[in-house]
């Protein structure tokens, strides 16, 4: 049996080590963009979407308003219910100052979210340092995680994995990865923290959904 176990292990390394790019390859890959991205601060909501889009990360459909005729007008043409959020790189923490609002369920609900997450934020910062308010569709039956890069004088740079949301503080548990990685490597970051569980919770409970509904006799 250690045998069996030992031969597994050298093939699921081998196929790690074959998904894995290299160092070189990566930097050839990112110099391939042109990213112009800010240094020292928080991207704003247009930067961050351009950056995903350069590596196919989808995202949800997103308006960015400017006023509550504005935010209404986006909520309507999403459908309803939608979350309305603050985009501004000097407020990352938008959710502790109170500016994020979901379940919005009407275009009179969508002025008054966005006029109460102006009002906070102009508390908070200079009306410059607003780039204007987010309307997104409520996405439901997903698992939120959280994904951070940060550079590293000894490595370059280290990528962050783990359960998001509300949980970064409650569970304050996480994988950290040295890239270039394999998504074999990136797979077991994720089983190894909570946000593996969850996702495997999800899928058990999507899958139980779609069974058909039995009468019992």
């Amino acid at each position: 049996m250690d045998a069996v176990a030992s031969m597994t292990e050298l093939v699921a390394s081998r196929e790690r080590r074959a998904d894995r790019p290299t160092r070189a390859e990566l930097v050839k890959f990112c110099n391939d963009f042109d990213k112009n991205l800010p240094q020292g601060r928080v991207l704003t909501w247009a930067e961050s979407e351009n950056l995903l889009s350069m590596f196919d990360v989808p995202v949800v459909e997103t308006h960015r308003t400017s006023n509550a005729d504005e935010a209404a007008a986006a909520a309507e043409a999403l459908g309803f219910p939608v979350v309305l959020k603050l985009d501004s790189p000097a407020l990352p923490h938008r959710t502790d100052i109170g500016a994020v609002k979901v379940g919005i369920d009407s275009a009179d609900a969508a002025r008054t979210a966005f006029d109460d997450i102006m009002d906070t934020a102009l508390s908070n910062t200079d009306r410059a340092a607003i780039e204007g308010v987010l309307v997104q569709p409520m996405i439901d039956g997903g698992v939120e995680a959280i994904l951070g890069v940060a550079p590293d004088e000894l490595f370059g740079s280290l990528v962050t994995v783990g359960p998001g949301g509300v949980l970064v503080e409650a569970l304050d548990d996480s994988e950290v990865l040295v890239p270039p990685f394999s998504t074999a490597d990136a797979k077991e970051a994720i089983a190894a923290t909570a946000l593996g569980e969850l996702q495997n919770t999800v899928v058990t409970v999507l899958r139980y959904r779609s069974m058909p509904s039995r009468t019992c006799l």
